[in-house]
């Protein structure tokens, strides 16, 4: 399996779901879009869709909206259960 950068994935996440507007997000989220594209041929089916809910969640929570509490508790939990996945996988990462 390749590397995966758990920091800069976890870093993106959190750029993306705490820009002040859906335009300052926009190349956060596309380097973590490249970034998880290379992830999800790596992993099992199940920690790709963690990911991916964990990207659908930080965007969404990304600029002035109403449930960003909400939005961001999702993002956690789904990168929670992905960074587990990746960590029992591989004890070194």
């Amino acid at each position: 399996m390749a590397t995966i950068d758990l920091e800069e994935l976890e870093n993106l996440l959190n750029q993306v779901a705490f820009a002040s507007s859906k335009k300052e997000a926009e190349a956060h989220v596309r380097r973590l879009e490249f970034l998880a594209s290379g992830v999800r041929s790596e992993v099992s089916g199940y920690t790709a869709g963690k990911l991916d809910q964990a990207i659908i969640h930080a965007k969404a929570a990304s600029g002035q909206v109403k449930n960003k509490d909400h939005q961001l508790h999702i993002m956690r939990n789904a990168w929670y259960i992905f960074k587990s996945d990746i960590q029992d996988a591989n004890p070194d990462t």
